[in-house]
């Protein structure tokens, strides 16, 4: 879940991403296609939030481990990314990102695989 802190009349799309660290992990996806042929195909994705760099007050939890839904407008229905992969999102699309019914429909013009190597091991 989101918090109300990254919403105005706009969506503050670019503050939630630089709060969050913009890396997150891929809980599902599914094709996107606008229903009036307006925006370009794309993924909707399904992404948990693995980093939460902002303050809290009194006692209020972060949102480290919560998901939300995103659609990437990036012309393809398959960018190679598979269940638990890491992310990045690129591209805050605020012309048509909104906030209805206490839901925010955030849109981003590209998404990236982020290569997380493994710790290593001495010995």
């Amino acid at each position: 879940m989101i918090k109300s802190k990254y919403q105005e009349t706009r969506v503050l799309g670019d503050k939630f991403v630089k709060d969050t660290g913009n890396e997150y992990r891929v809980v599902a996806q599914r094709p996107y296609r606008d229903k009036k042929n307006i925006l370009p195909e794309g993924i909707n994705l399904t992404l948990q939030i693995t980093k939460d760099q902002n303050e809290y007050r009194n006692g209020e939890d972060d949102m480290t481990m919560g998901t939300f839904d995103v659609t990437v407008l990036c012309g393809t229905h398959d960018k190679g990314l598979k269940k638990g992969d890491f992310v990045s999102l690129h591209d805050f699309r605020e012309d048509v990102s909104y906030y209805i019914d206490f839901n925010y429909i955030l849109r981003f013009g590209d998404v990236k695989k982020i290569s997380k190597g493994l710790p290593k091991l001495d010995g």
